[in-house]
């Protein structure tokens, strides 16, 4: 592993205590609405602040959210309209 990724999955300044993440456990629980969202991202500025997240994982996953209330904005748009983020898709696209 290099130097720079080594340095990227650091948890906290000492490195040594690395903490779980509370917003990677709310993640893991699953996204299924925006209140959902809201909590994971409340959660990753409080590890953030804590240090027991690294900025640039932060700010991807500030990307993928932002990414993912696209999506529901243009479902609600043009599509169906339902009370969850997104429909469960299928895993692997279907080919035509």
């Amino acid at each position: 592993m290099s130097e720079k990724r080594k340095r990227n999955t650091v948890v906290g300044k000492s490195g040594g205590n690395k903490k779980s993440a509370n917003s990677a456990a709310l993640a893991r629980s699953g996204i299924r609405t925006a209140r959902d969202l809201g909590a994971v991202m409340a959660a990753l500025v409080s590890d953030v602040l804590c240090c027991n997240v690294a900025p640039n994982v932060a700010n991807a996953s500030c990307n993928a959210a932002g990414k993912l209330l696209k999506t529901v904005e243009m479902q609600f748009r043009y599509g169906k309209r339902t009370l969850e983020l997104l429909e469960a898709a299928p895993v692997v696209p279907s080919r035509r």
